[in-house]
């Protein structure tokens, strides 16, 4: 009767370094989220600084998408025109989202239907950076779709998108703390 293999150092360095990576995933994941809830909510709220959040997420969402692609290349690859690719890319869903406020200033649409546009800009944008960057962009894209979903659906409970992404923080810091240990 032959015994079962046990795993090798390198099993256990791949198993580790997919755990880490997931973590990095998902802890990336919730900070998104939390930042396009608080941007739905101050459009929603008819703040004054929603347009300049929201101009000012897509930028951070683009440094993001950069951080995971210089992640994913091989040590020495040359980043010129992965930076010219993200730059391009993430400026196009700015102008979108430009747009999006000027129907808002001209009565076109109401806080709301802003709000939910810009999210859609968003998601958008990030399944896009999916397509042809890391697939935790289509996660994000998936997320933040559902969220649009579920605010267009269920808008009385809109709040929970909030708490369901600290909880998510919070078990993932929960999680981390309680590996180490």
């Amino acid at each position: 009767m032959a015994s079962p293999e046990l795993p090798t150092a390198s099993d256990e360095h791949f198993a580790e370094r997919l755990l880490t990576s997931l973590e990095r995933a998902v802890a990336l994941l919730a900070v998104l989220l939390l930042m396009a809830t608080i941007g739905l909510v101050l459009t929603n709220l008819g703040s004054p600084y929603a347009f300049h959040y929201w101009a000012a997420m897509l930028p951070l969402f683009g440094v993001a998408a950069l951080w995971e692609e210089v992640r994913r290349r091989p040590s020495g690859a040359g980043l010129g025109p992965a930076v010219l690719r993200l730059v391009a890319h993430w400026t196009g869903p700015l102008a979108g989202l430009w747009i999006v406020f000027r129907f808002l200033h001209t009565s076109q649409v109401d806080g709301q239907a802003a709000g939910l546009l810009a999210l859609l800009v968003l998601a958008l944008a990030c399944f896009f950076c999916g397509i042809y960057g890391g697939p935790m962009w289509l996660v994000v894209a998936f997320f933040l779709g559902a969220g649009i979903v579920f605010a267009l659906e269920l808008e009385a409970y809109l709040w929970m998108l909030l708490v369901l992404g600290g909880l998510l923080v919070g078990g993932l810091v929960f999680w981390r703390m309680r590996a180490r240990t």
